[in-house]
């Protein structure tokens, strides 16, 4: 998952940060990389999660990354959160994240195996200083 995820930060960024792209040019890019990505989801991440859809708000500077757990909740290893939660920020806050690099919001949206909520996880530009 973690290859999909800098795939598509490197796709987007290409064109980002190419000296004269503006801000209807990034948009325009990360809807077109979401209806692709969409059209193949679900995609395992691991044997226990699953991304199952992936929402871009152009308005918001944000993208939204719904993901489902395949397993019991009881079944996680303890810490499973937090560990989340850090590897979230590892991941969008690196020298190519979408959050540090690209300056937009990533937000990961957990649910059950039954598609109940269970966590949200957000990182910002301003979580990358």
């Amino acid at each position: 998952m973690k290859v999909f995820i800098t795939f598509f930060i490197f796709t987007v960024g290409f064109f980002i940060f190419h000296q004269h792209a503006s801000a209807q040019s990034v948009c325009e890019q990360m809807l077109s990389v979401e209806k692709k990505w969409n059209k193949s989801l679900p995609k395992k991440i691991d044997p226990a999660s699953e991304l199952t859809q992936v929402r871009v708000s152009c308005g918001n500077k944000t993208v939204i990354y719904a993901k489902r757990i395949l397993v019991s909740l009881r079944k996680l290893a303890p810490g499973w959160e937090e560990n989340q939660k850090r590897q979230h920020s590892q991941l969008h806050c690196n020298a190519k994240g979408l959050a540090s690099y690209v300056g937009w919001t990533a937000i990961d949206v957990w649910s059950d195996l039954s598609y109940s909520y269970v966590l949200t996880i957000r990182t910002s530009p301003a979580d990358c200083k």
